[in-house]
């Protein structure tokens, strides 16, 4: 009875997931911009020329006046700001871009998480891929990913973040 209910539930998140994956790739566009090849934070000053309030729009386009707003409370009157928004942790009174993009979209419910306890099938998430676009996919990254880890070891949130990193990188060759 366990087994079943656990299977229900894993089919009623699997789409959660696979949208959550989807949601992911603006903030994946976002890390690659404030931060550098090492993976340290940019600076402000750092010679880098963007705005975030274009990177908002792109990752909220539904949100845009309600993202201006967050941003300009919070470089006007980070006291206002702390006292709207606190849910909010702030370390050093700073936060970086990322975080307040990530922060709004906390606070809008535009995120998603994961439950990283593995599939009940292997390949469960690429054949549900194939199924939404509809097109037959080599999933050349995919399947390394799963040679390369034991298949015990498959439930960790490890393998997890592994896997969805190939399947981007296999549906990266597909148009």
């Amino acid at each position: 009875m366990i087994s079943i209910l656990k299977r229900i539930w894993e089919i009623i998140t699997f789409p959660f997931i696979v949208i959550y994956t989807i949601l992911l790739f603006p903030f994946k566009i976002a890390y690659i911009i404030f931060t550098d090849k090492k993976g340290n934070k940019r600076k402000i000053n750092s010679g880098v020329k963007f705005d975030i309030k274009q990177v908002g729009q792109l990752i909220y386009p539904d949100l845009t006046k309600d993202f201006d707003d967050f941003i300009n409370l919070y470089s006007k009157n980070k006291t206002e700001f702390r006292k709207k928004y606190k849910e909010i942790k702030i370390n050093n009174n700073e936060l970086s871009e990322l975080e307040l993009l990530q922060s709004f979209g906390n606070i809008k419910q535009k995120l998603g998480f994961i439950d990283s306890k593995g599939e009940e099938n292997e390949f469960e998430i690429e054949e549900y891929i194939e199924k939404q676009i509809q097109k037959k996919i080599a999933w050349t990254n995919s399947i390394l990913v799963r040679k390369s880890i034991a298949i015990d070891k498959q439930g960790d949130s490890k393998f997890i973040v592994k896997l969805f990193q190939a399947i981007d990188n296999d549906l990266q060759g597909i148009n």
